[in-house]
């Protein structure tokens, strides 16, 4: 479950945990305003402690080495969080819409 750190009129900070539920992964969304609302800037920090095993790690090199795109790690928005993301980038743009594009959000 997303995890709101602080907020005021300036600064929001929500914190969300990683599906695997890894207390060490998660992604630390900020949004800091002026006195008038709008948004001065907005940061996403992801944090992925601790490091795969060696036989991954390998596996990822010899992948890097034929030219193919590696990964250090990643991070799945849990379902339960899927809201609190949206509310967040509506917050960043109050025209979004969930139901406009292509994709469905579910």
């Amino acid at each position: 479950m997303a995890d709101k750190i602080y907020e005021d009129d300036e600064l929001v900070s929500v914190r969300f945990f990683c599906d695997c539920g890894d207390q060490g992964h998660n992604l630390e969304v900020v949004i800091e305003r002026n006195k008038q609302g709008d948004i001065l800037q907005c940061s996403f920090n992801l944090f992925l402690a601790g490091r795969p095993d060696l036989r991954w790690r390998i596996k990822e090199a010899f992948s890097c080495l034929k030219g193919k795109d590696g990964q250090l790690g990643d991070f799945v928005l849990d379902k339960k969080d899927y809201q609190a993301m949206i509310d967040i980038i509506h917050q960043l743009n109050p025209h979004f819409s969930s139901t406009s594009g292509t994709g469905n959000l579910r």
